[in-house]
C-alpha cells in the first residue's frame, strides 16, 4: 500500500499526520517506510521526540 500526503500550503498538519498514521501502521506489525521531501526536517524532530521519555506514564 501506498499513502501520499500532499499539499502546496504550508503548516497544514501533512508531516504530523504522515508520522501518526508511520507510527499507527507500525504499531499494528506493518513494515513502514516515510519519504519526507520537506527541507525543514520537521519529521526528524518528531523521530527525536519518540525516543525521548514519554511526557505520560501509562
Amino acid at each position: 500500500m501506498i499513502i501520499g500526503v500532499l499539499n502546496q500550503n504550508g503548516g497544514m498538519g501533512k508531516t504530523t499526520l504522515s508520522v501518526n498514521l508511520e507510527v499507527s501502521f507500525a504499531l499494528d506489525g506493518s513494515r513502514v517506510l516515510l519519504i519526507v521531501a520537506d527541507s525543514q526536517g520537521s519529521a526528524l524532530d518528531w523521530a527525536a521526540a519518540r525516543e525521548a521519555e514519554p511526557l505520560l506514564n501509562e
